[in-house]
């Protein structure tokens, strides 16, 4: 896996033809996983090295790290770096842009850090398990952060897909809830779908293969697809599939997760 951050400058003509990409690398820590923007900051969370897997810290391994650049001058502003023993995976995270607040999952415990300063400044208990061990690993948890209450949502493998990745509400009334499922990777069962659920129906698409990661964007989603070596837009308004776009890679250096740039909207930056 490549230890750089690609970025993608789409520009689009009034047909929404793409005719212009163009890329251009930004170094961070090994193995980048999760990239994000809040405000004029784009955050890049990266994987925790442990060559043995033995879960000690071996020389030459390096523990998971938090980097924060400037969307503009692409300078680094500030990093930190998480405890050897606290985050191996911190892939799956919520941000809260209101409160500034960045939520990472941690075995059964979800820990509260300021995006501003980088200071954990509380951690939630989940009694629900954090991470699936089966590939029919579908459920999906919800905790209320300030009452602490939690529920448990089992869905169907057949209508969810094998390993779900992500869920977010979304929609132009936050009425939907979607979700992304990866897939058996590398078998021959890695199809990726995204479901569309709401109170009455549940609806899913074909994606193609290793959908890893989804946001949205004025009524978009926007999923970034290991597998395919794409980014698949799908439209919220008109619930098809508006574009594939490819992110020109290829083998196991797929892309990992995706976001669009403030200050320019016709930008996505995209980890591989």
């Amino acid at each position: 896996m490549k230890y750089l951050v690609l970025l993608y400058s789409l520009m689009f003509l009034s047909t929404s033809t793409l005719f212009s990409q163009t890329s251009q690398l930004v170094g961070t820590g090994k193995q980048p996983l999760h990239v994000f923007q809040h405000e004029n900051v784009v955050h890049i969370l990266t994987n925790r090295i442990d060559s043995k897997n033995f879960g000690v810290q071996d020389e030459g391994d390096e523990p998971a790290k938090w980097f924060r650049y400037n969307a503009e001058t692409k300078e680094l502003i500030d990093s930190t770096t998480f405890a050897w023993w606290s985050y191996s995976f911190p892939i799956r995270v919520g941000v809260d842009k209101i409160s500034h607040k960045l939520y990472i999952p941690m075995n059964d415990a979800i820990a509260e850090y300021d995006l501003i300063t980088g200071q954990i400044s509380d951690s939630l208990y989940l009694e629900i398990p954090s991470r699936s061990i089966s590939t029919n690993g579908n459920t999906i948890g919800i905790v209320d952060k300030n009452t602490a209450a939690q529920t448990a949502y089992k869905l169907s493998k057949y209508t969810s897909g094998t390993f779900i990745q992500q869920a977010l509400r979304c929609g132009p009334n936050k009425e939907y809830i979607a979700f992304i499922n990866e897939g058996a990777f590398g078998a021959t069962t890695n199809d990726s779908y995204l479901t569309i659920l709401t109170d009455n129906s549940q609806v899913v698409y074909a994606l193609g293969k290793g959908a890893n990661h989804i946001f949205e964007y004025e009524n978009k989603l926007y999923i970034t697809m290991n597998g395919s070596h794409e980014i698949v837009i799908f439209s919220l308004t008109e619930l098809n599939i508006e574009k594939k776009i490819s992110t020109q890679t290829s083998g196991s250096d797929g892309p990992r997760e995706s976001v669009i740039s403030k200050e320019n909207p016709t930008t996505i930056y995209t980890t591989t």
